[in-house]
Parts: C-alpha cells; sequence; structure tokens
C-alpha cells in the first residue's frame, strides 16, 4: 500500500527575509527570481522552508535565519503574468 507521507518532499528556498515578507502578504512563494522552474517541482504536501541570510535584497544586513515554513496546497496557483 502506498504511503503518501513518504512521497512528501521538503525543500530549502534561500530568499531574503524582505522578500519572504512580500510573499506572506501575498500569498505566494518566488524562488530564482521570479523563474518557474523551481516553484514547478514543488508538489501537493511538499513542505517549504526559508532560509533567509540577509534582510533585504541584495545589500541587506545579515540576518542568516531560518524564517518562513510554507506547505504547497494541492492545486497549483496560476502564474502571475510578470512570471518568467
Amino acid at each position: 500500500m502506498r504511503n503518501p507521507a513518504r512521497e512528501r518532499n521538503y525543500w530549502i528556498g534561500v530568499v531574503s527575509r524582505e522578500h519572504v515578507l512580500i510573499g506572506v502578504k501575498g500569498g505566494f512563494v518566488q524562488l530564482n527570481h521570479g523563474k518557474r522552474t523551481p516553484v514547478q517541482k514543488l508538489k501537493g504536501g511538499d513542505g517549504l522552508v526559508m532560509y533567509s541570510p540577509r534582510l533585504a535584497y541584495p545589500d541587506g544586513e545579515p540576518y542568516q535565519s531560518l524564517f518562513g515554513r510554507a506547505k504547497r496546497g494541492a492545486k497549483p496557483s496560476p502564474p502571475r503574468q510578470d512570471q518568467r
């Protein structure tokens, strides 16, 4: 019998704290400067933890903390118009 919990993946995104907060406010996750490929690898139920090396990109103060976490829903969000 298949165990869905064993098929779940966990990911770490490296994003400034400022960009994590923008995503939280807007209800989205952006990785690799908005490119689709990294986000498309996430499947329903996957976990995502955000590591923030800096407060702001590219020259913010060092932060070096795990800052956010998320779980990918079953349905993908529609891509934004400005996605590459």
